[in-house]
């Protein structure tokens, strides 16, 4: 009888054992499937975008762009580069999960770079205004990927457009502190409560649940953005003084040093 029952208690531990590796092995086939579909789907947003916005680029840049058709050219470059931010968002996010993300760093003057990021940013195409607060001739030479320096601006433009009024205001400025370089992004919009804080950087959060949905975009933009910073080797912050104070937004960059230049 003990024999029988040993037998069957190692019959059931066989089973169970055969279905959790099925299990296992069905679960990291799902997840691998996954990220080859975020990888696939950034891809093939991206090549008619590039397309549709040069075609929109070359129209507003002709003779026959009229007054009557040029705020229609300036609505559909918008919405493509919405488009082109979520595509960068997904690849981020693919190469984030794969650990196969790769930071091309290179020595990036800080100053002219954001300036002209401000100057072609979707801000453009709001009523929002742009107050850059740091000395346009100062030379600050950073460590950074311009590419991935540019998906952290985008996001932390699209969020303070989501979430503050109608009368943005944002204000730029550039530090050195030590061995960083640190850029403040500051707006008037609705700040964030104390309990709500840590959730900034959270994938797949928001703030506000009443934000209306069309408004709310996938909710992952911060969560990325504070991930490329810290492969880069900074970091991605936020201060806010409570509801109804604004937000400010630190990107830490590491500064090149003399004899790096």
């Amino acid at each position: 009888m003990l024999i029988g029952e040993a037998s069957f208690f190692v019959l059931i531990i066989l089973v169970s054992s055969f279905f959790l590796y099925r299990f296992i092995q069905l679960e990291r086939r799902t997840a691998l499937e996954v990220s080859r579909f975020w990888e696939r789907s950034a891809h093939e947003i991206k090549t008619p975008i590039t397309g549709i916005k040069a075609f929109l680029q070359n129209l507003k840049s002709q003779a026959y762009n009229t007054d009557e058709l040029a705020p229609y050219v300036d609505l559909a470059l918008k919405q493509v580069a919405n488009q082109e931010q979520l595509a960068n968002n997904i690849m981020s996010g693919y190469h984030l999960k794969s650990k196969d993300i790769s930071v091309k760093l290179t020595v990036c003057e800080l100053t002219a770079f954001l300036k002209d990021y401000f100057e072609r940013s979707p801000l453009q195409f709001t009523q929002a205004r742009i107050q850059l607060d740091f000395r346009s001739d100062r030379k600050v030479y950073v460590k950074a990927d311009p590419t991935d320096l540019k998906v952290i601006l985008d996001n932390i433009i699209d969020n303070a457009i989501k979430y503050c009024p109608s009368d943005l205001l944002l204000t730029v400025d550039i530090r050195a502190e030590k061995k960083k370089a640190i850029v403040t992004i500051a707006d008037n919009g609705p700040g964030v409560p104390p309990e709500q804080v840590r959730n900034v950087f959270s994938a797949f959060k928001y703030l506000d649940e009443e934000l209306p949905v069309k408004r709310r975009g996938a909710g992952f933009g911060l969560y990325i953005s504070r991930q490329i910073a810290q492969h880069m080797g900074g970091d991605l912050r936020i201060i806010s003084q409570g509801k109804g104070k604004g937000s400010r937004l630190l990107i830490d960059l590491n500064l090149v040093t003399k004899n790096e230049l």
